[in-house]
């Protein structure tokens, strides 16, 4: 756990001269995961996983990405939010959509191994086989329909997307192996090109982010839609099951980015989820948490 405020962990595997990093999301200050890899002397990252767009989660690795070499880049599929952003005025979320872009078009990713991906995309790094577990590629397709960005942005804390949720959960009880079976043909990856997020107010924004010294209260004070474009983020965090196994010894972790309808990664993997290391989401904070769920 990489000492910083927001989410950083690294996965390391190192054997002789066989060195394997995977790290998962980059804190809140834009030095300390940069200074952390650099203290211990990591050469490259195999694997980045950007979890989702919060900027306790992306705002480290504004550095990392341009200083270090990232062999492949997992993220969000982010296109379908750009222009409702900037049609709603959400402030906050044209400020995080902003920030990726310079993740994706970070100097030392490989041009190529930038993918958004999807649930049931799996790969095999070293002992670490990875599988991702959400979002489902119809949550994406669902925040494609005109004006479903918007409708959840104007709900309170983004109700409009938990009920999509569980209306797929219904459905998914309803109609059992047909609703996986039809899942598993979905489009678990796709490229991600570089491109730009053109924004009113983006000197503003580059400037603040470029700084360490500014109130993290700001966006909530600044922006009407902070709490629902932040749900939002939550709900389409990719959530990954990432099982070591080397010589015997097999651990599981699941880190879930900070989901918060947890209803359909429960009915599709419980075998994942069982018996696994959780690194717990929003911190431990209730305040995003169905604690039910947890129980």
């Amino acid at each position: 756990m990489i000492p910083t405020s927001g989410d950083a962990t690294l996965l390391r595997f190192y054997e002789g001269e066989n060195e394997i990093n995977i790290l998962i999301d980059g804190g809140n200050r834009k030095n300390d995961c940069i200074e952390y890899l650099k203290k211990l002397r990591i050469p490259c990252v195999d694997l980045l996983i950007v979890s989702h767009l919060d900027e306790d989660h992306i705002r480290g690795l504004r550095r990392i990405v341009d200083e270090i070499e990232v062999k492949e880049l997992w993220i969000t599929d982010i296109y379908p939010l750009i222009q409702s952003a900037i049609e709603v005025g959400s402030f906050y979320m044209k400020k995080c959509l902003f920030e990726t872009s310079l993740i994706i078009n970070g100097r030392g990713v490989r041009k190529g191994n930038k993918l958004a991906v999807y649930e049931g995309y799996e790969k095999q790094i070293g002992p670490f086989y990875f599988k991702v577990l959400s979002p489902p590629k119809s949550l994406h397709n669902y925040l494609r329909r005109p004006d479903a960005i918007k409708n959840i942005l104007k709900s309170k804390k983004g109700q409009t997307i938990k009920r999509y949720v569980r209306t797929l959960w219904e459905k998914m009880m309803e109609r059992g192996k047909v609703e996986v079976a039809e899942s598993e043909k979905e489009e678990v990856s796709k490229i991600i090109e570089p491109f730009e997020v053109n924004i009113p107010q983006i000197e503003e924004i580059n400037g603040m982010i470029e700084r360490d010294d500014y109130d993290l209260t700001y966006w909530r004070k600044a922006d009407k839609y902070y709490e629902s474009a932040r749900s939002l983020f939550n709900d389409i965090s990719i959530v990954v099951s990432i099982t070591y196994n080397y010589h015997g010894i097999t651990k599981r972790f699941l880190f879930p980015g900070d989901l918060t309808n947890w209803s359909i990664v429960f009915a599709r993997y419980p075998w994942l989820i069982r018996n696994c290391i959780l690194k717990v989401p929003h911190h431990g904070s209730e305040i995003y948490c169905d604690l039910e769920d947890y129980s």
